[in-house]
């Protein structure tokens, strides 16, 4: 879904279930936005999501 990164709008990697990477070396964000939407609509607390975005985060990179 989200083909540009947000941060530098050069191209994104999917990593996993909608998770995204950014291909430019020197950016390399991660776009989780759709995962994190998926996990509040299930009810999951902000204070777990923010550990799985952080745990993402170094794990894809």
């Amino acid at each position: 879904m989200y083909s540009k990164c947000p941060s530098c709008h050069a191209e994104t990697n999917k990593y996993a279930a909608e998770v995204y990477v950014c291909k430019n070396p020197y950016c390399k964000h991660v776009d989780a936005r759709l995962l994190i939407r998926m996990l509040r609509d299930i009810g999951l607390d902000d204070s777990v999501i923010g550990e799985v975005n952080a745990n993402l985060a170094l794990k894809v990179l």
